[in-house]
């Protein structure tokens, strides 16, 4: 394992038992801490239970309401009243000390327990009572009592509502057992009757009793089964796995093998990570024989809902014991056509489990398969059988997969010439593009297990019970707690810092180089975390190999260098095509690379040395020196000293040649940053040539190799240094520092977070008031990329180290920044902003800075403003402007602002101070509808929907429609003028009914569809009363009188209906009724259309195409003139008339160009 997985492991290693122990104590000192405000209801009976507290003369304390509140729950209150009074409960059992809650245990158990019973029916009650009882277990060491009175609540498992809150209650308790109070699990039945009973809830039960049966199941086995009880307590594992296996075979729970095939494979899994101190587990648990043969039954079914369960309980089998084991229990023939029958599926089952097993295996009984395997797929492929050609090459893949598996922890690695043989075949795998990963991975895998192994130092242990802490600690580890939660939090002043802003960027140690990027991905590659010790136990013990062994695996396979690094370097110059493939052969030369000897290194370099010897322009020589340059990049930290110096003689001309491509470049300079890196010692004879050759190449370096450049002058000034050059340093840095800080703009982000790296070091190294000082110099520069670059430097100096800076110093770089804002470059401008932004942010911190911007804050602000009454001024300029404004106006407020802003732009100030506070209004409106929410939430799920709040004591329901006088409430005056029914109407409350009062005053009160339909109806039937006696004036009246009416005083009603919805909608219906009973006029004919005296000339086309004649008369086509369309408003029927002409006569491509000219003509008229 590289040095980036060290670090990480040791880090969950630390995290783990830091997590633990802090947990407990925020559990403990933060739970009022973060108590929601209570709802208005909760809060009303708190006072009513406070007055009557005080009425007895005692003081309101988190004990007497305890008590208080167990008096009514004794006294059968009302059921509306009583989720609040257990919510009541729950929050003040956390305040009570635990000898008095202990006390009393027992009798509130028995109290909830009646209450419970008495309330089956109301959800919500139970739910809260039930959290009660989670509540009481998670405060107190559980007894065996307590754990008897909870199976008393248990409900009947078809209740569907209520069974998953008792599982998960009971869970609860039995983990907190675990932790308080282990000994009660030395009882055989607690266990063993707690897996039986909530399996029973599998058979015949409603789905969501069952997924919470099984979940509960999994938790408390992964939570309680330990060492402990393994090695102590075997016969309740062997109880429960029997119970399992009974489940499995019983057709009963056929429906639920899915959820059983679960819970058994979390018990075997929890048995898998105790193999190392348990031994052989199917002779102390044979058990699992049985569970794997019973799911291997269910599996051989090819039933979709059970595969997955059943292999995962087969993979859990199959990490209890060998794979030779396996396959010999349930073996397996992949020549068989039928899967299912030939145990394909244990392949992918054995590829994800498989570890800590023996290689012989694999090369004894597996590769004769890949053999014979790879013959009948060639025979398939003679006789014409692709499919089965392709089944077997699929199988022999599957095959080659379980290695890297075999290759995790081996145990006989050193036995024989077992390595001997496995390297014979793997680097076969190498010409292979589709098996070239599988052999990469087993050979890092061999090696970094083994290396970690070797290198592992165990650590100061942590006590994981002693939770007694000093109040002073704990007090002090609060603070600390606080502190990080303020930090945490997210200011509105690192919201929104444009351009211009300091971005994020890594720490020097975090950048990697091509080598630590390749040990940076180990994990990926290697891919087998279920193989990892637990972050408790000792890994040597866990892996069962010992240190010694593990470095007598290292030694053999170093022996075998000569014959393997060679072979590796040869698939990666062969390599082309896949990109990571190749890094996956570099990571495999890496990984060998340390454990091989200097002088195998070291040939293989002069191989690598002949070619670069050849430098050629052509497209194959180049990708060919890129290739050895990256070799010589990864071996490069294990060579001789006069072999580096020949590749550091073939990087010099590489750096100071031009190329088209500079990918060659680039691998050079990664290969120079790596020598500097590692060997130092070696570098540091040459270290003048070196400075030398870095200068001389800046003009040849391209884009795509700047952050190596970069690491290489990092480097170089940390060798200065390390040299006690002191003058030297200073010549190198000041000569290398535009460069750095020009690479702040660079596009690339890891350049930039590079060249902030080299920054710091170069601060480090030259203490930070004298580095920032020479940075004051590029203020002077002549481009606006220099000048901007400085500022922003600066401010990344002024941010890190304010208070290590001088004052004189800050005042400087503030006065400098301000000046700046009036620069007329756009880059410099905003860059200058954006320091001024930094500055208000920073002042809060540093009273020397707030010093200095006080000083400078008018000129900063006449600066900026200056800007807004010129005309053209980019978008990004103005919102910089305002977010300077803005957060002045925070930091010295509207006032002081005032004072100091221009007349002229006075108002600009009024408008961002108007936008600011629109913007807090907005917020806290927000706020408070999110805090209205969370106190109606109560009232949502007590009291259901809110169209349904009719028995809530809300201003609308305190009518009694039943009561003698409501028509005279319906009808008396309100605060405001007129009737309670018109104060309804103009507030536009719509409840779904309609309240009216009829002709004699009395109350209606009907749905909305109800009344809209019989207005609707009242409506037709006036129209229809009018139209009777008449015909053609009750249609004239019907068609006109709602266009072209006069309206006066008179008809203020029918005003009304034209605009009302139910009124339009009753004349839509008399308009469809009209035009149904309309009766046709004998001997009047209907109305024509407006071409129907046109000549078409219709009758004289031919089927054929053309015209022809009708008798001795031509054909012919005309439009007959007629004064009416003439007019205007009938332009639209003139020009269809002539179209319906045009349309006949046109032909061909003339109808095309004629009605193209037609409409384009009436397009015009239009």
């Amino acid at each position: 394992m590289g040095k980036k997985g060290k670090v990480e492991l040791k880090k969950k290693r630390d995290l783990y038992f830091a997590q633990r122990k802090k947990d407990k104590r925020l559990e403990r000192k933060n739970r009022l801490k973060n108590r929601k405000p209570l709802g208005q209801d909760l809060q009303n009976l708190q006072d009513g239970l406070t007055d009557l507290i005080r009425e007895q003369n005692a003081e309101p304390t988190p004990v007497s309401y305890f008590a208080c509140i167990m008096s009514v729950l004794e006294s059968k209150p009302d059921p509306k009243r009583l989720p609040h009074f257990l919510m009541l409960l729950d929050m003040n059992m956390q305040s009570i000390s635990e000898g008095l809650l202990a006390r009393s245990s027992i009798k509130l158990l028995e109290t909830l327990s009646s209450l419970i019973k008495q309330y089956l029916a109301d959800y919500l009650i139970i739910r809260k009572a039930m959290n009660c009882i989670k509540s009481l277990f998670s405060l107190l060491k559980p007894t065996r009592l307590m754990l008897q009175k909870l199976y008393a609540m248990e409900p009947n498992k078809l209740q569907g509502d209520h069974m998953p809150l008792f599982l998960r209650v009971l869970q609860k308790a039995l983990i907190q057992i675990h932790y308080k109070n282990t000994e009660i699990f030395d009882d055989p039945s607690v266990l063993v009757n707690f897996v039986k009973g909530r399996t029973n809830c599998l058979f015949e039960a409603p789905e969501k009793v069952e997924n919470s049966a099984s979940e509960v199941i999994q938790n408390v086995m992964s939570k309680v089964i330990s060492l402990h009880l393994l090695v102590n307590k075997p016969e309740i594992i062997k109880k429960i796995l029997s119970h399992f296996e009974k489940c499995l075979k019983d057709v009963n729970y056929r429906n639920n093998w899915d959820h059983i095939c679960d819970c058994a494979a979390k018990v075997l899994l929890k048995i898998a990570l105790c193999k190392s101190a348990l031994g052989n587990i199917t002779e102390k648990f044979p058990e699992v024989i049985q569970i794997a043969l019973a799911a291997d039954t269910i599996r051989a079914l090819d039933d979709f809902h059970f595969n997955t369960s059943s292999e995962a309980a087969l993979g859990a089998a199959s990490r209890c014991m060998s794979a030779e084991s396996l396959l010999s229990m349930l073996p397996f023939d992949p020549f068989n056509h039928d899967p299912v029958v030939g145990r394909h599926y244990l392949l992918p089952v054995l590829r994800r489990t498989i570890s800590h097993d023996n290689l012989s295996f694999f090369i004894k009984r597996l590769a004769p398969l890949l053999i014979q395997c790879k013959q009948r797929a060639e025979e398939s492929l003679l006789h014409g059988k692709h499919l089965e050609r392709k089944t077997l090459i699929g199988i022999q893949r599957q095959i080659w997969d379980l290695l890297p598996g075999f290759a995790t922890f081996p145990r006989d690695l050193s036995e024989g010439t077992t390595f001997k043989i496995l390297a014979k075949e793997l680097t076969t795998l190498f010409k292979d593009p589709d098996l070239c990963r599988i052999a990469c991975r087993t050979f890092i895998l061999l090696i970094e297990k083994a290396r970690y192994i070797r290198d592992y130092e165990p650590e100061m242990e942590m006590d994981e019970d002693d939770d007694d802490f000093d109040e002073d600690e704990e007090d002090e580890e609060d603070e600390e707690d606080e502190e990080q939660e303020e930090q945490e939090k997210v200011s509105d002043d690192d919201q929104d810092m444009g351009d211009a802003e300091l971005v994020k960027h890594e720490d020097p140690e975090e950048i990697l180089d091509q080598v630590d990027e390749l040990d940076a991905a180990l994990p990926e590659v290697l891919g087998t975390d279920f193989c990892e010790a637990p972050p408790e136990s000792d890994p040597i013990a866990f892996h069962m190999i010992s240190k010694e062994r593990a470095e007598s695996y290292l030694t053999l396979m170093g022996t075998f260098s000569k014959n393997i690094i060679p072979l590796i370097c040869n698939a990666i110059e062969r390599e082309d095509a896949d990109e990571n493939r190749k890094q996956l052969m570099l990571q495999t030369l890496r990984s060998y690379a340390s454990i091989a000897d200097a002088a195998v290194l070291n040939s293989v370099f002069k191989e690598v040395a002949k070619t670069l010897k050849n430098v050629s322009t052509s497209e194959e020589d180049q990708h060919k020196n890129q290739t050895m340059m990256e070799i010589g990049c990864v071996i490069a930290e294990y060579l001789d000293e006069a072999s580096l110096q020949v590749l550091l003689s073939f990087i010099e001309p590489l750096l100071s040649t031009q190329y088209d491509d500079y990918t060659l470049q680039k691998k050079s300079y990664k290969a120079l940053a790596r020598i500097c890196k590692t060997r130092g010692s070696v570098v540091s004879k040459e270290i003048d040539s070196l400075t030398q050759l870095l200068g001389q190449s800046q003009q040849y370096v391209g884009p795509s190799s700047q952050r190596e450049r970069i690491h290489c002058i990092m480097h170089c000034a940390v060798l200065h240094y390390e040299l006690n050059e002191v003058e030297k340093l200073h010549a190198f840095v000041t000569s290398t520092l535009p460069e750095v800080i020009l690479s702040l703009k660079e596009i690339n982000s890891k350049t930039r977070d590079t060249a902030f790296s080299c920054l710091a070091a170069y601060a480090e190294l030259l203490k930070v008031n004298n580095f920032t000082r020479n940075l004051l110099a590029g203020l002077a520069g002549t481009t606006p990329a220099l000048v901007s670059c400085t500022i922003i430097t600066l401010g990344k100096m002024l941010m890190e180290y304010h208070e290590t800076l001088d004052k004189d110093l800050k005042q400087t770089i503030i006065k400098a920044s301000v000046s700046f804002i009036k620069h007329r470059s756009n880059e410099i401008k905003n860059a200058a902003m954006g320091m001024a932004r930094l500055t208000i942010k920073i002042s809060r911190e540093d009273p020397d800075v707030m010093e200095c911007l006080e000083e400078q804050l008018q000129q900063m602000i006449h600066a900026c403003v200056s800007w807004t009454s010129q005309t053209r001024i980019p978008g990004n300029t103005r919102r910089a402007v305002k977010l300077v404004i803005e957060r002045c106006i925070k930091r010295f407020g509207f006032d002081h602002m005032k004072s100091i802003f221009p007349e002229d732009h006075m108002q600009y100030l009024f408008y961002i101070e108007k936008e600011r506070k629109k913007e807090i209004n907005k917020a806290l409106r927000e706020k408070k509808l999110r805090q209205k929410s969370r106190e109606q939430k109560f009232n949502n799920v007590f009291y259901g929907d809110e169209k349904q709040k009719i028995a809530m004591p809300t201003e609308d329901a305190e009518l009694d429609l039943y009561d003698d006088g409501i028509v005279k409430k319906f009808v008396s005056s309100s605060s405001h003028g007129g009737t309670i029914l018109d104060e309804r109407k103009e507030r536009g409350k719509n409840d779904g009914m309609h309240v009216s009062l009829s002709a004699n005053n009395q109350l209606i009160v009907q749905s909305e569809n109800d009344y809209k339909r019989d207005k609707r109806q009242q409506l037709l039937e006036k129209r229809m009363s009018e139209m009777k006696g008449t015909r053609r004036s009750g249609l004239e009246k019907l068609g006109g009188e709602f266009q072209k009416r006069r309206r006066d005083d008179s008809d203020e009603e029918d005003v009304n209906e034209i605009f009302d919805p139910e009124a339009q909608a009753a004349r839509d219906e008399l308009r469809a009724l009209q035009k149904r009973l309309k009766p046709e006029r004998e001997g009047q004919p209907r109305r024509s259309r407006v071409e129907s005296d046109v000549r078409t000339g219709s009758q004289f086309r031919s089927k054929s195409g053309g015209d022809i004649k009708k008798g001795a008369i031509d054909p012919y086509a005309y439009v007959p003139l007629n004064a009416k369309y003439l007019n205007k408003r009938h332009r639209m029927k003139a020009i269809s008339r002539v179209g319906a002409v045009a349309e006949t006569a046109a032909k061909g491509d003339k109808a095309k160009f004629g009605g193209s000219q037609k409409k384009k003509s009436a397009r015009k008229q239009r």
